[in-house]
């Protein structure tokens, strides 16, 4: 459910105290989900709701965009278009700190990425004013992204749906993906595959004028490299191992297979 979710992220900061939050309805399949998007925003928003109308029933139901910041906010024209989509309300979008105390049947929160540092967690400063007037920080990493974020998590009435850029990953995205028997993860694209020298890093695409190259989403911590493909010099090389046996012995091999399917060239 939303509220075992939403509990789960939260009490990970050690000093939070616990809200043991109670849900009206409950539900055995996921009802919070993590669209992983290497697209425009635009267009993850519009299949993020032929999504739920194809599995739900959500006519006269109410679905709120909500973001970290006023710039991550679709434009108005294509806002206007989604009312096309939407036989419901549909409500203007919001940051979340603006939508505090109100809630909607559906919510999707569009920027759990690093892009600019404009995302969940944000990476710009507070102003030093209102640093100010706001309790003490705690020293828990992104504690206050934290309690941000939860506070849009737990704004929708029947289902949460969160937006994460795959080419500028989320830690907090890579979190709750962490998750499948609480969190329904969508549309992993072929980019997020797990970095080998830091486990818990993704190797993510990133375009240098004409060169292509695949890094770890940890960097600078990690500054391990993919391997880009020789043949089309697009795509990322994975490793698949295999072991034939025979009579008393066993031999290992490795294949290099390019992941873009027009190539698919083994090495």
């Amino acid at each position: 459910s939303i509220a075992e979710v939403s509990e789960s992220f939260i009490t990970k900061n050690p000093k939070q105290i616990k809200k043991n939050l109670k849900t009206l309805t409950f539900k055995k399949t996921p009802q919070v989900f993590l669209h992983w998007n290497e697209k425009d925003t635009f267009e993850a928003v519009k299949n993020c709701i032929k999504i739920i109308n194809e599995n739900e029933n959500p006519k006269d139901k109410s679905f709120q965009i909500l973001v970290r910041y006023n710039k991550s906010k679709l434009e108005s024209n294509q806002f206007n278009q989604l009312k096309h989509l939407w036989d419901g309300e549909l409500p203007r979008q919001q940051t979340i700190h603006a939508f505090k105390g109100l809630e909607a049947d559906y919510v999707m929160i569009l920027d759990l990425d690093m892009i600019n540092g404009y995302g969940f967690p944000s990476l710009k400063d507070n102003d030093p004013i209102m640093d100010m007037v706001l309790s003490p920080k705690d020293t828990f990493k992104d504690s206050d992204e934290r309690r941000l974020l939860y506070v849009g998590l737990t704004r929708a009435r029947e289902q949460t749906h969160i937006l994460a850029y795959i080419n500028a990953v989320s830690d907090f995205a890579l979190e709750l993906s962490e998750n499948p028997k609480k969190v329904k993860v969508f549309e992993i694209e072929k980019d997020a595959v797990k970095c080998n020298a830091c486990s818990d890093g993704l190797l993510v695409k990133k375009q240098f004028d004409d060169e292509t190259v695949f890094i770890c989403s940890n960097y600078p911590v990690c500054k391990n490299r993919g391997l880009t493909c020789f043949e089309c010099k697009k795509d990322l090389v994975v490793i698949h191992n295999k072991i034939e046996k025979a009579f008393l012995s066993e031999k290992k091999t490795k294949t290099a297979v390019c992941l873009n399917k027009e190539c698919n060239y083994t090495h």
